[in-house]
């Protein structure tokens, strides 16, 4: 069953999806662009919940009928959509991100893509989600997962001999709890993962608020109800749907990220979608504006729109190695290519499929387990024959020593390649950092420190060396390093945070390992050793005023790196000069108990609450780190009596400020350790 088309609903759908695109083209234009996604979810529960429940009502419904339109609708051009990424993405990409790209693609045969990428992003808006080709898919898998689970939850209600008022009054509760769940996120780590692209935080209440007005909105009789009095006045139905676009628009202009999204501000849009919806007619001032032939245009093939824009705009950047498309041409043409592959795909793929008469196992197996089973079969096959990093190392020449995980440096020295946070890019200033990066890391420290002077708590940034710049005599001869750092940009910025203390280690490690014999940094592993730590943490408490703690160190054995691992090198496959390898001792007794409090990211290590009674500083301290601070932890035990190790500090920190307004003893000091890289 179908019900009556309006070309306003394709004009929203035009609203919809050009504020998608043009956030994605740059946020700056339209900061709150990314709510057409919102709008689409209000859209699709009105419309679907609509025909379900009517089909319900008049017995029709079925569930074979019920996907077998939705496989026609979404998954041909989906799928057309995936394999052309795909083949992009493999000639654009590393190994290492073509991998995690195909592990993305795998998640789409089981309408997962939005866990997949809440578990290998840091958000939606983190920097690392730009890379994803096939990001914006998570909606889809969204939508999926609700209607799976809704004509259950009808067909329950009406078997128990629901009315439709006690339909919409669980319908509204899910959407309500829906909204909470969103709202209390920051608190609660896994919902702070999973907010932004999880079917239960907010998009539930999103979809269900369109499923609530497209219930009403089946109304026989527009007069039985206050709502229907309502409609049927021309007066307020032209107020009403001018006020629902109005909050729309203005949504989309003045939300922005630096909001909790979603949550309960999401419904502001929400609802102005919903009014549109409900009081837009053919009577009324908006339907005849949204109904204008390009909007409606625009609005017909504005599912291939969605689908096309956002590959082309991350592959592109990802060829071009930028981070932003600034130019003329390059907007120009991700927009002309993205118009002219949706033309092609909506009236050669889209329509022709929609329109299909065919059984439900014809629509099943070529739409859906045929695209399955070649996923998978090239999932597979790259897994166990490495078959495209083979040909990558043909096209682009790499050998080992010049690969994009690791270089070869001199005297044996190995460092990392531009695979790894992009170094060799930052360390030679290739590239700079865009102004949703430095705004970004400000906002995030401004938090904490906000924070943490209401308690008279100090925050502390050691930012640990990139290895390069402590030895940059040993780097091959083709790189060289920028005056300029990278993190120069960051650190001018987070300079003005007067609420922050920042030691930048570099210059101190430059002097120390001009002055030691032996080295401060192993020769095959990305980090700072034990002596090279400690140099860094006494500046560390030098800038804070703190005595410094009495060691010894005893030359031993080299290690077998991390570097040395990444590039596949075995232990014969090296020489060992010994001379790069501490032992540390203290010169006064310590007695350090701590007690384990989970575990929460390789790199960190335990989280543990480490008590030493013999310790110089009575101080409560916290420390939030990265792989850096693993050298620093016994330093830290020594010094302060009480020293509970966090976790990473991309976990840690947009949790922080929370927190430590919960915490019941509150620390003297809170250190964040961070690489330079890492910015």
């Amino acid at each position: 069953m179908s019900i009556k088309y309006r070309a306003d609903i394709d004009g929203l759908r035009a609203l919809a999806v050009l504020s998608v695109i043009i956030f994605h083209l740059n946020n700056a234009w339209l900061p709150g662009g990314f709510i057409g996604v919102d709008i689409f979810f209000v859209i699709s529960g009105f419309l679907i919940t609509k025909t379900i429940y009517t089909e319900m009502q008049t017995s029709q419904f079925t569930f074979k009928n019920f996907y077998q339109r939705r496989i026609n609708r979404i998954l041909p051009v989906f799928f057309v959509v995936i394999f052309t990424s795909s083949f992009f993405a493999w000639y654009i990409l590393s190994p290492d991100e073509f991998e995690i790209f195909l592990k993305s693609v795998k998640s789409t045969t089981y309408f997962a893509e939005n866990v997949f990428f809440a578990k290998n992003t840091g958000g939606y808006f983190d920097l690392s989600a730009d890379n994803m080709a096939i990001l914006h898919t998570w909606s889809l898998a969204v939508e999926e997962q609700f209607y799976i689970i809704l004509p259950f939850i009808l067909l329950f209600l009406l078997k128990i001999k629901c009315n439709k008022n006690k339909v919409l009054f669980v319908l509204g509760v899910i959407a309500f709890l829906s909204f909470c769940l969103a709202q209390i996120s920051p608190y609660y780590y896994y919902l702070s993962r999973q907010n932004y692209y999880s079917l239960f935080t907010g998009r539930a209440g999103e979809l269900l608020i369109g499923s609530i007005v497209g219930i009403i909105s089946t109304e026989n009789n527009t007069n039985s109800s206050w709502l229907g009095n309502l409609k049927g006045n021309s007066c307020y139905k032209n107020f009403f749907s001018l006020m629902g676009f109005t909050i729309t628009v203005c949504s989309i202009i003045f939300i922005s990220n630096d909001f909790l999204f979603p949550s309960f501000i999401t419904v502001i849009p929400v609802v102005g979608s919903a009014l549109i919806l409900y009081f837009s007619d053919k009577d009324t001032l908006l339907f005849k504006m949204l109904s204008y032939r390009p909007f409606v245009f625009i609005g017909l093939i504005s599912y291939s729109l969605y689908l096309w824009h956002w590959p082309i705009i991350s592959l592109l950047k990802q060829y071009l190695i930028i981070d932003d498309l600034t130019t003329p041409i390059e907007i120009l043409s991700v927009l002309i290519t993205t118009f002219i592959l949706s033309l092609l795909s909506y009236f050669f793929i889209e329509t022709p499929c929609r329109k299909n008469k065919k059984s439900f196992k014809f629509s099943f197996c070529c739409y859906y387990l045929i695209p399955v089973l070649i996923i998978f079969c090239f999932y597979e096959t790259q897994k166990y024959t490495k078959f495209a990093d083979k040909i990558f190392v043909e096209r682009f020449n790499i050998d080992r020593g010049n690969s994009l995980r690791w270089v070869q440096g001199k005297d044996d020295f190995l460092f990392l390649g531009d695979k790894n946070e992009k170094i060799i890019r930052k360390l030679t200033l290739s590239i700079r950092p865009t102004e949703k990066q430095l705004k970004a890391s400000t906002k995030i420290f401004g938090n904490i420190t906000k924070e943490a002077t209401k308690y008279g708590t100090k925050v502390v940034l050691l930012i640990g060396a990139d290895k390069a710049r402590i030895y940059p005599e040993y780097l091959p001869d083709q790189i060289h390093l920028s005056k300029v750092r990278y993190i120069d940009f960051f650190l001018t910025e987070l300079r003005k945070n007067k609420n922050l203390i920042i030691y930048d280690s570099e210059p101190d490690l430059s002097v120390a390992a001009k002055e030691n014999e032996n080295f401060i940094y192993h020769r095959t592993d990305s980090h700072w050793n034990s002596k090279g730590a400690y140099i860094a943490y006494t500046g560390f408490l030098k800038e804070l005023g703190i005595p410094l703690i009495d060691v010894k160190f005893t030359l031993i054995d080299s290690k077998y790196g991390d570097i040395a691992d990444i590039a596949g090198l075995k232990k014969k496959d090296l020489t060992f000069h010994n001379d790069d390898n501490f032992k540390v001792s203290f010169n006064l007794p310590q007695d350090v108990k701590c007690t384990y409090i989970g575990f929460t990211h390789i790199s960190f290590g335990n989280n543990e609450d480490c008590i030493n009674s013999l310790a110089p500083i009575d101080k409560k301290v916290w420390v939030i780190g990265d792989s850096f601070s693993r050298a620093l932890r016994e330093y830290f035990s020594a010094t302060f009596k009480n020293v509970r190790f966090m976790g990473h500090w991309h976990e840690q920190l947009p949790i922080l400020p929370k927190e430590l307004a919960e915490s019941k003893e509150k620390p003297d000091i809170i250190v964040i350790v961070k690489i330079a890289r890492s910015f």
